[in-house]
């Protein structure tokens, strides 16, 4: 790459995130080019426009793509995200290991060190990189007069993402409400009951911004996870956090790892709820913009390809 020239990044991998971060991460100096491709030989001329290839979830298959850019001599760096290194873990253990283009010839990063302990434990080092996300720089609106649950719930394996755990929550607390985003079908299938009558199905609104104010707090209780976005996003806005994993310094980031403790922590907030004292979670917002800074995190991910390339 000649000095001073626009660095080229092309961007593969989850098409909602690479399309969601490109205009983020992309200035003048360095582009950020989303690309699908369905057939081989489309990848060619991409790769090839490319100084360097940048996927958002790590690829643990031997695929062309990973070839191709050996060939060409192309940098490769995987971004692993959550539930991609569930499934590296299983292929290493029903495979006996993972190519070595894949452990020895790319860098990986992760966005948290849990995910970093798991991949060592498959051979594969990686530095803890986080990605950007877009947090809510609006005033903190008020906590809605009816408490209310939002929680993720895709309609494909819901029960990994707690589904049952949301069902029988709403049935034992009738008096709170549920929001749940993630598909446009519904994430209940696995049940032939009734849905309660609190629940309420919003499928898959393309912004999230007017969902959050009309929550209290973020439930998110799942098998495995990355870096939530839905997490820090609901902090920014004022929110509460109820979720698998510790986010250590956030102030109403609340741990629950099964449905006992989810369900204490909810009875907790909603005791503070119904005797008015709950508040907007202010330090939570504080919290993830001091530690999560989307500018500043882009601006160090833009450096490290450019450090990559020019060894500066």
């Amino acid at each position: 790459m000649k000095v001073g020239r626009q660095l080229r990044v092309l961007f593969l991998g989850y098409p909602n995130f690479i399309y969601m971060l490109a205009p983020v991460l992309s200035t003048k100096d360095v582009q950020f080019r989303p690309f699908e491709g369905k057939k081989r030989l489309a990848w060619v001329l991409p790769v090839i426009w490319s100084d360097v290839c940048y996927f958002i979830g790590g690829r643990y298959s031997n695929n062309h793509i990973l070839t191709l850019c050996r060939l060409l001599n192309k940098p490769v760096v995987m971004h692993w995200v959550g539930t991609d290194v569930i499934e590296a873990i299983e292929a290493f253990n029903t495979q006996g290991g993972l190519p070595r283009k894949v452990v020895g010839s790319c860098i990986h990063w992760v966005e948290l060190n849990w995910t970093a302990k798991e991949l060592s434990s498959i051979k594969i080092s990686a530095e803890i990189v986080p990605l950007p996300v877009m947090l809510s720089t609006e005033s903190v609106s008020p906590l809605p007069q009816i408490f209310t649950i939002l929680a993720y719930l895709p309609a494909v394996r819901p029960t990994f993402y707690g589904a049952h755990h949301i069902l029988r929550l709403a049935k034992e607390m009738p008096d709170i409400r549920f929001m749940c985003v993630g598909s446009k079908d519904s994430p209940f299938h696995f049940t032939s009951e009734t849905l309660p009558t609190n629940i309420k199905l919003l499928g898959r609104p393309e912004s999230l911004e007017k969902v959050y104010p009309a929550s209290t707090v973020l439930v998110r209780v799942t098998e495995h996870d990355g870096l939530s976005f839905m997490a820090l996003e609901a902090l920014s806005h004022g929110r509460y956090l109820i979720w698998s994993y510790p986010l250590e310094g956030a102030h109403g980031a609340l741990v629950a790892s099964d449905y006992e403790a989810m369900y204490g922590h909810v009875q907790a907030l909603y005791e503070k709820h119904v005797q008015g004292s709950l508040l907007p979670n202010y330090e939570g917002v504080e919290f993830v913009r001091s530690h999560y800074d989307p500018a500043r995190i882009a601006k160090d991910i833009r450096r490290r390809f450019r450090s990559l390339l020019t060894g500066k």
